[in-house]
């Protein structure tokens, strides 16, 4: 250990870039991709062999792979959008086209980070 102590997680993803480089960085967010597209397909046979009854036994690698995805996630968002507001206008864009296809409005009023409304009505 440096020593240094990271505050935030993006002081960690800073250090990550700096220390192993951007194409690194950039090979590990589609490894964890791969892993997560791995556990998707395993958890959907185990569904489908089972006629939609059967517990799927790689949940928690699933939710595991989910969150290292999300973290590299971040961690390209960091990267990539050094102004939120840009991130956040594409994303207030793709949602709208979403909720266009749903047939439904969508007003985003308060959103928290994780992108949770607590006036949704849906």
């Amino acid at each position: 250990m440096s020593g240094l102590i990271a505050k935030k997680p993006t002081d960690l993803y800073d250090l990550a870039v700096n220390s192993y480089g951007l194409d690194m960085q950039m090979m590990v967010c589609i490894e964890e991709f791969s892993e997560l597209m791995k556990e998707f397909s395993k958890y959907q046979r185990i569904v489908k062999c089972s006629n939609g009854h059967g517990v799927p036994k790689n949940l928690q690698e699933l939710k595991e792979e989910i969150v290292d995805a999300t973290i590299m996630i971040e961690q390209m968002k960091n990267i990539f959008f050094k102004e939120q507001l840009e991130f956040e206008e594409i994303k207030l864009s793709k949602l709208t086209r979403l909720a266009d296809r749903l047939g439904v409005s969508y007003e985003p009023g308060q959103i928290s980070p994780d992108g949770y409304n607590p006036n949704s009505s849906i």
